[in-house]
């Protein structure tokens, strides 16, 4: 858990970090037994206590900082972000191929598997 200076509730605390996880506001909303809608304001009201920019991106950064306890002033957190991403896209521009496929798993959900060749 990541040190809590009293500015967040903790039901806000537990959304951020829901939100670092990966989960999207649905399952995030799921997960914790909320309306996506109280989801949608606890996370309007961490970006605005935290001065945050109002996106996922910069939400996941900010708590994996505060979760190791790393001091990063506001355009290293951003060069970071910045260079994960291009790091990430770099991979998707290689030769190798990338295939999708999707099934149907337990009644309407469906999931999808990626296969990377060449890994």
């Amino acid at each position: 858990m990541a040190k809590r200076d009293g500015s967040l509730s903790p039901q806000e605390w537990r959304v951020s970090e829901a939100f670092a996880s990966g989960r999207t506001t649905k399952e995030v909303a799921d997960h914790l037994c909320k309306s996506t809608s109280t989801v949608v304001s606890q996370l309007q009201s961490i970006y605005e206590k935290k001065s945050i920019p109002h996106n996922l991106n910069a939400l996941v950064i900010w708590y994996m900082c505060q979760l190791h306890e790393i001091e990063l002033p506001e355009f290293m957190r951003k060069a970071g972000a910045t260079l994960l991403l291009a790091l990430f896209l770099s991979t998707l521009q290689t030769d190798n191929d990338i295939t999708r496929r999707s099934r149907r798993v337990r009644g309407r959900r469906t999931r999808t598997e990626y296969n990377m060749q060449g890994y």
